[in-house]
């Protein structure tokens, strides 16, 4: 125990981390299993998303939809899949912390999917992925994936290929959740106004008599170093051009990770760790000066997300009414050659950190935010890497940042896709 937090195991080997803070009477409970898109075989692509679906909006507890009984007690609940996880969580007033832990207790065992439900579902998730489809930047992020990944489950979107979600059934949702939802593939993380010690007992009582299973399934794919720049089109209704650009970035553990953060927030500005962007204002960012203010795009964003084994950095530009998708690329690749050329100003560094840095400590104020946070960072890595991120950032320097952009901004590392739009 350290500063407050917990890290242990129970006997059944559930991982558990526990935060104890007091500045508000609230506390959040997160559950997260190593069960994620990069866990599915092919021909059942989807299936960790579905189950997500049946376990979090379809959950009941004592025949009361589990959302709905914590809405009840003023607090949230949601849940998530992603390529390395599945999460969910609960946040309450922290008197009412003992609801979250029976849901969740009742969640990681014991759930039947029964057929009837499944097949109730289906129809949503098969909506989901239609919707996706449609919605240009989307379908592009898709295809895109599927040419920068040959080998790598991470080819693969987590809302999976329609022809699975039209056949899978309710026993591939069932040998899913019998595989993964096992404490010993498991972390339960807490963080709040509690006692620890209370809190832990309690856990053990609720937890302690699930049994573990075998040890899933490993994944062993190694992707082979890219040779030569790929290229994907794909044409689409609408008025809208769009561009993307991936190119090849190491794990979070990686050393050149936060040297990639800071790359990242000088050319696009500093983002949240979230898909396609989603960071703040950029407005000051080489790539929103060069395509934005120069009007050849409305918009751009870069796409930096920690993950397990090596993913891509991925820019997404909207290409602005009157202009081309040659135009921008053209843009966009002579600020790339430029950031692998020439060293940045040791003033433009310095910025780029004090946003990623006023960014990432933003994005972890909520204790629901901190449980987030921390049960992420226990998926892929340790909550050290968490405790430790800022000070790995402090220390990038100017020569670091061209010597990773000479690394990794090379044509033959990159994926380029495009939307045509066709009118329609």
């Amino acid at each position: 125990m350290s500063d407050g937090l917990t890290k242990t195991k129970l006997d059944n080997q559930l991982s558990i981390l526990l935060k104890e803070t007091r500045h508000a009477p609230v506390a959040t409970l997160w559950a997260w299993y190593r069960a994620g898109s990069r866990n599915e075989r092919d021909g059942t692509t989807g299936v960790a998303h579905w189950v997500e679906h049946m376990l979090g909006a379809r959950f009941k507890v004592g025949g009361e939809p589990a959302s709905s009984l914590v809405a009840r007690l003023g607090g949230i609940a949601n849940a998530a899949t992603f390529f390395d996880y599945t999460s969910y969580f609960v946040t309450l007033p922290a008197d009412h912390i003992e609801i979250a832990l029976q849901i969740e207790a009742a969640r990681m065992q014991g759930y039947r999917f029964r057929s009837k439900l499944v097949e109730k579902e289906r129809t949503v998730v098969i909506s989901e992925r239609q919707w996706l489809e449609n919605e240009p930047r989307n379908s592009l992020f898709e295809a895109l994936l599927g040419s920068a990944f040959q080998i790598h489950p991470y080819r693969r979107d987590t809302i999976g290929y329609l022809c699975d979600l039209q056949t899978l059934t309710a026993r591939d949702l069932r040998d899913f959740y019998r595989t993964f939802y096992v404490p010993n593939n498991a972390l339960l993380v807490a963080v709040g106004d509690f006692q620890i010690k209370t809190l832990l007992s309690r856990i053990d009582e609720l937890f302690g008599s699930h049994r573990p299973g075998p040890r899933p399934p490993l994944v062993n794919a190694i992707e082979p170093p890219q040779r030569g720049e790929r290229r994907i089109v794909i044409d689409g209704r609408g008025a809208t051009a769009y561009l993307q650009l991936a190119v090849h970035v190491p794990e979070a553990l990686h050393p050149d990770f936060p040297i990639l953060v800071a790359l990242d927030s000088i050319l696009a500005g500093a983002g949240s760790f979230t898909m396609l962007g989603g960071g703040g204002a950029n407005t000051t960012s080489r790539l929103y000066r060069a395509l934005v203010d120069t009007e050849l795009a409305t918009d751009v964003s870069g796409s930096l997300i920690p993950t397990v084994d090596p993913f891509v950095y991925v820019i997404a530009c909207t290409v602005r009414s009157g202009h081309t998708l040659l135009e921008v690329e053209a843009r966009l690749d002579e600020q790339l050659r430029r950031i692998a050329d020439r060293p940045v100003r040791e003033e433009e560094l310095a910025r780029a950190l004090k946003q990623a840095r006023a960014r990432f400590v933003y994005g972890k104020e909520s204790v629901t935010n901190q449980g987030y946070w921390y049960g992420w960072s226990e998926i892929f890595a340790d909550y050290t890497w968490l405790e430790t991120y800022l000070d790995r950032l402090a220390s990038v320097t100017v020569e670091d940042v061209l010597r990773v952009a000479r690394t990794y901004f090379n044509e033959g590392n990159r994926t380029i896709g495009c939307y045509v739009p066709t009118g329609e």
